[in-house]
């Protein structure tokens, strides 16, 4: 009788012991199965900042040489308007090409600068509908000739354009490009820390000649539209550590 409980609770106790290992590899795999997926959203989201990066870059780099090339074959000393530094810039335009040509107060004024004539302030323009100032409103990107404006990237506003004078804008003076993140659901484009290490990876492939990193307002301060000062738009227009920026600013002539 002794012997034969004995037996069963070895049994029991062998039963009791493969089910604790048979536990154990099930909360070991669920740890592992954690952690991969853990890994794998942290390589994705890696990998999707590289991505950010290099588009950002490619297409500051696109854009601006595509302007430069425009001017080039323009083959024009003077467009006759805007300022002499910068007279063979295209001028600061709202409206697509072939749509009847600039309106008064998004083109240059008569003494130079993107300019909003009734005003006097600075804007910004999009970059997409910039034209050649020869011949007389060609696109900079001509889709004739397969040379197209890159499709905006995830995360951020389209390219923006400028032609800044000196006056009451310190640190924006020149022709520019920017970008900035897009807003939040609240509709601020309150700086985050994924974004703003996107952009100073960029801005360092450009260095601090060609760039800047800036931190835009929220609509409407932060539209840069002309009814106000330039400077106006920004809360910093030299977003240096510890700032966080929204805003990337690459020079074409300073």
């Amino acid at each position: 009788m002794f012997h034969h409980q004995t037996s069963q609770s070895r049994a029991a106790s062998r039963g009791f012991g493969a089910l604790a290992y048979i536990l154990m590899s099930i909360a070991l795999l669920a740890s592992i199965t954690t952690a991969m997926s853990i890994i794998s959203r942290n390589n994705n989201k890696a990998q999707q900042t590289d991505i950010a990066i290099s588009q950002i870059y490619s297409q500051a780099a696109k854009i601006r040489s595509d302007i430069l090339l425009c001017m080039t074959e323009s083959n024009r000393n003077s467009s006759g308007v805007g300022p002499s530094a910068y007279q063979r810039f295209p001028a600061c335009n709202a409206n697509p090409p072939g749509t009847g040509g600039n309106v008064a107060n998004t083109t240059y004024s008569a003494s130079g600068y993107c300019t909003n004539v009734s005003t006097g302030n600075d804007f910004s323009a999009n970059a997409r509908n910039l034209r050649c100032l020869a011949p007389a409103d060609r696109s900079v990107w001509d889709n004739a000739q397969g040379d197209f404006y890159p499709e905006r990237i995830s995360g951020f506003e389209d390219w923006k354009y400028t032609i800044v004078s000196s006056g009451g804008n310190a640190g924006l003076q020149g022709v520019s490009l920017m970008i900035t993140s897009v807003p939040d659901a609240s509709g601020k484009r309150t700086p985050t820390v994924d974004n703003d290490y996107i952009l100073r990876q960029v801005a360092k492939r450009f260095g601090s000649i060609e760039s800047r990193l800036a931190v835009r307002k929220d609509s409407p301060d932060g539209d840069w539209n002309g009814t106000a000062a330039a400077s106006a738009a920004f809360t910093s227009v030299n977003c240096t550590s510890p700032c966080l920026a929204n805003t990337l600013i690459v020079w074409l002539a300073r």
